[in-house]
This record gives structure tokens, sequence and C-alpha cells, in this order.
């Protein structure tokens, strides 16, 4: 199945370059700018500033080794587009993304909607999918403003919200609480088998939790009723 996905990836790579990728349906989009003043360090996008290697399903068509930014403040994916002038900024028509990957990140594009503490439809890190659920992450960015040399510098800092899909619902997912909650009849188990919360972070703990509740729900699919 790798080699075949691999064939696959190696065939797109190579049309791609006969027709020409920024020729494609891809890139299609608004040309933006940076606008912001930053303090010295600080950035709007995912993990770096810079370029970012990556794939795309665009109008389910999948785009190889695209060099992107995935702006966490507006939730926007951007590309970079060649011109006379340099590169511009491209910004992707959002609802036409289906999903994308980016530095071996997978992001998915969806609502959270029916949770009401949830901000609607975006893009949300996979950290675990299997056929009962997938465990997601939200990244976005609060803005800080100061002034300084007659100008307004901005730093934005890094956050993150987890949530559960489970049974076409998202669950916003902070502690084993939360979990138990959603899967009240694992209750015990999860107390007897889930390892102690330690110095890790929080984001491996309930990964673990959560494996082992996928290992559950597996074991009482196949379990035959006496």
């Amino acid at each position: 199945m790798a080699q075949l996905q691999q064939e696959e990836q190696d065939y797109y790579n190579w049309f791609d370059g006969i027709t020409g990728v920024e020729n494609s349906n891809l890139y299609e989009g608004t040309l933006t700018v940076e606008n912001y003043a930053l303090e010295k360090g600080s950035h709007r996008f995912f993990e770096s500033p810079n370029y970012l290697v990556g794939s795309i399903v665009y109008d389910d068509e999948t785009y190889f080794n695209i060099s992107m930014k995935y702006d966490i403040y507006e939730d926007e994916l951007l590309l970079g587009l060649r011109s006379d002038s340099g590169i511009k900024l491209l910004q992707l028509v959002k609802d036409r993304i289906k999903g994308f990957t980016i530095d071996g990140h997978r992001f998915r594009s969806m609502g959270c909607g029916m949770d009401e503490q949830v901000q609607g439809s975006g893009f949300y890190e996979v950290l675990q999918e299997n056929a009962s659920f997938s465990f997601l992450k939200k990244h976005y960015k609060e803005k800080f403003s100061k002034y300084g040399k007659n100008r307004i510098f901005h730093k934005f800092v890094d956050k993150t919200k987890y949530f559960l899909f489970y049974k076409n619902s998202c669950y916003t997912i902070k502690s084993k609480k939360d979990i138990f909650k959603i899967f009240p009849q694992f209750r015990t188990e999860l107390n007897s088998r889930s390892p102690r919360k330690s110095k890790a972070s929080n984001e491996a703990y309930l990964t673990r939790l959560l494996q082992t509740v996928d290992y559950l729900i597996s074991n009482e699919k196949t379990t035959i009723p006496e």
C-alpha cells in the first residue's frame, strides 16, 4: 500500500512538473500581504514564518511538494506565487480545501459548530483517527499590541484547544473527565488501565487515554455475547 501511494505521488509530481503546478486550479485565490509590524521573533504562522513543504487536497485533487504557509491567526492557507516582482502570497479559497499536510502534520477542514464553545469551521490538526472517532487539535494565536517608535507592534502567542469528533458531534477535551463524559461505560477500565498523569504534556496524556478508548471500543465490537 505504501509503495502504491509513493508511486501515485511520484506520478503527480511528474505531471505537475510537465504542466506547471502554478497553471493548475490550485493557484486560484486572492493576493494578500503581511501587514503586521511584529515584535522580534514573533509571527502568525504554523511553526515557522518560512515556507514549509506539504501537500494539499484542493477541489478533490491532491497536489504534492507544495511550498506553503499556514496562517494560524487568520486560519488561512497561503502559497508563494512567483511573479516578475518576486514572490507574492496567494490566499487559497478556504471552502475548496479538504485538507493538507505541512511539515509532517496533517490537517483537515471541518466544522465543529455543534459545540457552542467551538468557533465553527476551520482547519484542525489530526492527532489520532480511527473507525470510531478523531482526536483533533485546534491551533490559534492571540494577538497583543503595543506602541513603539511611532507605530504599533504586534506579538502573536501560540494557543491550542483539543476536540473529539465522535458520532457526528464535536466535544471539547481538556481532561480525563471530559473523556469520561463521552464514554461513561469505560470509566472503570480507563481508571485501571490508563497511566498516571506525569510531567509529560497534556496532549500526550490525552492521546494515550484515547488509544485505550479505541482499544476498548474495538474489543466491545468483537466480543461475542454469551
